[in-house]
């Protein structure tokens, strides 16, 4: 254990600071050309009317490509990872005119430079018939339930001998990743018929399950690069219709072809953390323990796929509390799927519990802090076993010793720095340390090197330097 564990420069350092590290937009494998992407101006409905010919005249055009005729894929029945939505399917983009929301690819343009390719994309003229949808106001009353858990006295939930209890509301909006690094995708196809992508992604092979799946290929012969990750948190865990595009296109020009998102196309072609509403209801006796908790979400999600994240689970085993009832309902939008984001579920789940909690610590008369201890929880109740292990309680002290946590005055606007209000918050935090069977290789060179190869990419928590250690 003399280097694990042990501070170390990063062995992929220089790399960056030198502008060595080669992210996806920047492979040129011989040939490259470009591709832009042709928005729906409008949705959900279908493509009447699509005019390309001013856009294939503009020069070093190579190709227009839209449903109408665009090369038909198998879009063979996938295996859902478990980022992807519990149901639907994704979007296949220029299989037929159909239109899920506005700003859905509706063609893509391939030409021998990146801006004759967005110069010519814009000469596409697009009319959209739409159809009724399910619109685009979050409306709870149209939630549908998903899921639902109860345990203890769910359907009292504490009202009898409650001396406290607070109700709120609380709305988190919907938040979006924007990466420096802007998705993109380089597609070549080899004389074999193997398909190399190089692609911002942080899981390989849930691309190249789903690029063997929508081509009707065989996963031996797709290979996904990802060697660096610009800034992801989770965006780039699916593999987003516009790689399946890259590929499209660079089999139908017989060119390597690369597409890279512009900032205005995050919004639409990748996810985003879900819009929720949330309320959330404690009931506590007197001396300040929880008897009762029930939270209920309503999450955005598309018309064509179920994105269902885990956002009451914090709620059923952070605290000690005999009785919780929860439940989840998906409230579909005409917009693109939402996708994880940095900790997804738990962070706009626990928004709204800590809220809660700081709300009844009030309303009890007890400090935030002094009110979670009391409230600890040595035992997970949602699956009744034992934590394998748990330092929250010496994370509280740690973290109200190095704060000055003490030193905080309860009341509000009490503390002043000359002319500025100061406050003090805490809350608490978590998220599950996750395990999966994994596959790697590692070679020993008779001079004492090693090279180790794996799918993990690296997204900048270390991952190189970590495996360089073991």
């Amino acid at each position: 254990m003399s280097v694990i564990g042990r501070p170390t420069p990063r062995v992929d350092g220089p790399a960056k600071v030198g502008g060595l590290a080669t992210y996806a937009a920047e492979f040129h494998p011989e040939g490259l050309v470009h591709a832009a992407l042709v928005a729906a101006p409008t949705g959900p409905g279908h493509v009447a009317a699509i005019a390309t010919e001013a856009a294939a005249r503009r020069p070093g055009v190579l190709a227009v490509l839209t449903h109408e005729n665009a090369p038909r894929l198998a879009w063979q029945p996938l295996d859902p990872a478990v980022v992807d939505p519990s149901a639907g399917e994704q979007v296949r983009l220029l299989a037929d005119g159909k239109v899920h929301f506005a700003g859905e690819p509706v063609a893509v343009v391939v030409a021998k430079s990146e801006e004759r390719a967005r110069d010519a994309a814009a000469a596409v003229r697009v009319r959209v018939e739409r159809n009724e949808g399910v619109g685009m106001h979050f409306d709870p009353g149209r939630g549908r339930i998903d899921r639902e858990t109860s345990r203890g006295d769910g359907e009292g939930n504490g009202e009898g001998s409650a001396a406290f209890g607070i109700e709120a509301t609380h709305e988190q909006p919907r938040l979006y990743h924007n990466a420096i690094e802007p998705h993109a995708t380089v597609a070549a196809w080899d004389d074999a018929g193997g398909l190399t992508v190089w692609d911002k992604s942080q899981w390989v092979g849930n691309v190249r399950h789903q690029l063997a799946r929508n081509f009707g290929m065989d996963e031996d012969m797709v290979r996904v690069v990802s060697p660096f990750v610009g800034g992801a948190f989770g965006a780039a865990l699916r593999c987003w219709p516009h790689v399946t595009l890259a590929a499209l296109a660079a089999r139908a020009v017989g060119r390597p072809v690369r597409i890279e998102l512009r900032r205005r196309e995050l919004y639409t072609a990748i996810g985003y953390r879900p819009q929720t509403r949330q309320t959330v209801r404690l009931r506590a006796d007197a001396a300040g323990h929880l008897l009762a908790v029930r939270h209920r979400v309503w999450a955005e999600t598309s018309a064509y796929e179920d994105y269902d994240e885990n956002v009451t689970g914090p709620s059923a085993m952070l605290y000690d509390v005999p009785a919780v009832t929860t439940s989840h309902a998906l409230v579909p939008l005409d917009t693109n799927t939402p996708t994880p984001m940095r900790g997804p579920g738990a962070v706009a789940g626990m928004f709204a519990l800590e809220l809660a909690m700081d709300e009844m610590a009030e309303a009890v008369g007890l400090d935030p802090l002094e009110f979670r201890l009391r409230n600890y929880a040595e035992r997970d109740r949602a699956k009744d076993l034992p934590f394998s292990s748990k330092a929250l309680r010496a994370c509280y002290a740690e973290g109200a010793k190095r704060f000055g946590w003490a030193g905080r005055h309860p009341e509000r606007r009490a503390m002043r720095d000359g002319r500025d209000l100061v406050g003090y918050g805490m809350a608490t935090a978590i998220w599950p340390a996750h395990r999966a069977p994994a596959t790697i290789r590692v070679r020993l060179f008779a001079n004492g090197s090693a090279v180790v190869r794996t799918a993990a990419s690296d997204m900048g928590p270390g991952t190189y330097t970590s495996m360089s250690q073991v």
